[in-house]
């Protein structure tokens, strides 16, 4: 269910939703993208399960959709507002300090939802962010060995 808001926000949303969920799902193909989701959407269910008095919500499963796109598309730009264009990587940015937020701020269901979407993240993107942070480690360390 998708969070409350107008009608026309509801719009420009879903079609962002699509644009970035139908560009993961043709650089991963469908299963490998059903996965991700299916592990995201199965880790936040599971946190419904958990007692609390507010509702678990699913923004959190979608930002983190949004976040995969921006590892894998960094450079494509949005238009915000229909004017300024913007890199994805800065709005990834962005989404990153939002989550930081909610999970300093809000409450304990929230957390775990949180946690429940950055852990489809880290399934499937984690392997490649980790080989590609070990190779700027070792650009650095040759780039410092041949600059002494």
């Amino acid at each position: 269910v998708p969070p409350p808001m107008n009608p026309l926000f509801m719009v420009f949303w879903l079609y962002l939703v699509f644009l970035y969920a139908n560009a993961l799902e043709r650089a991963w193909g469908s299963f490998r993208f059903t996965v991700y989701y299916l592990v995201g959407s199965l880790a936040t269910a599971a946190v419904g399960f958990f007692p609390s008095p507010e509702p678990v919500p699913n923004a959190y499963l979608n930002a983190s959709l949004f976040l995969a796109f921006t590892a894998l598309f960094p450079d494509m730009e949005l238009l915000l507002f229909f004017i300024l264009p913007v890199k994805v990587k800065v709005l990834g940015y962005l989404t990153w300090v939002w989550l930081a937020w909610d999970f300093w701020a809000m409450g304990p269901t929230a957390r775990l939802a949180i946690a429940a979407a950055i852990l489809s993240y880290l399934v499937l993107l984690g392997p490649a962010l980790r080989e590609r942070a070990m190779l700027r480690w070792q650009v650095f360390l040759n780039r410092r060995r041949w600059k002494n």
